[in-house]
């Protein structure tokens, strides 16, 4: 429910002077329905919103969630991918709701007791090589592997 900011600062206007306003003339002015005003005057300002009893789909998962985050050096993204890929079938998972869930609850990720630490050399003392591996097939389907170096 989108509310004008218009609609809310009049509100507040009449609330420090004491008016009660007209809720169906504000309604039909602002575009809104007279029991959002009347929501809005009651709550100082912003639309009260009815909390949902229904249980979240992850809570049959809470324990074990809270076990992988308890674990150091791992990431939000990395459990919710763990546990999306053991559990692929059951609920259909989805990360915003993921991180919405646990930071309702209050699960934070454990931090590494030790922080890595950079090793740098002098130099010309180490070297550093990256690797591509890529898989193709040429004209006569015939699998050919291509590896690339990077120094």
């Amino acid at each position: 429910m989108k509310v004008n900011v218009n609609l809310t600062g009049e509100i507040n206007q009449m609330k420090e002077k004491g008016i009660k306003p007209n809720f169906s003339d504000l309604a039909r002015r602002y575009g809104s329905d007279r029991k959002t005003v009347k929501k809005i005057w009651d709550n100082d300002g912003k639309p009260k919103r009815k909390a949902s009893s229904r249980a979240s789909r992850y809570d049959p998962y809470l324990e074990e969630i809270s076990s992988l985050m308890a674990r150091p050096s791992v990431s939000k993204k990395g459990v919710f991918m763990y546990l999306a890929r053991k559990h692929a079938g059951e609920i259909n998972w989805n990360y915003n709701t993921f991180k919405w869930y646990t930071r309702k609850k209050g699960i934070e990720l454990r931090k590494a007791a030790v922080p890595h630490v950079a090793y740098e050399t002098d130099p010309g003392e180490q070297m550093q090589v990256d690797w591509l591996c890529k898989d193709y097939h040429n004209q006569s389907y015939e699998k050919k592997r291509v590896v690339r170096s990077f120094c």
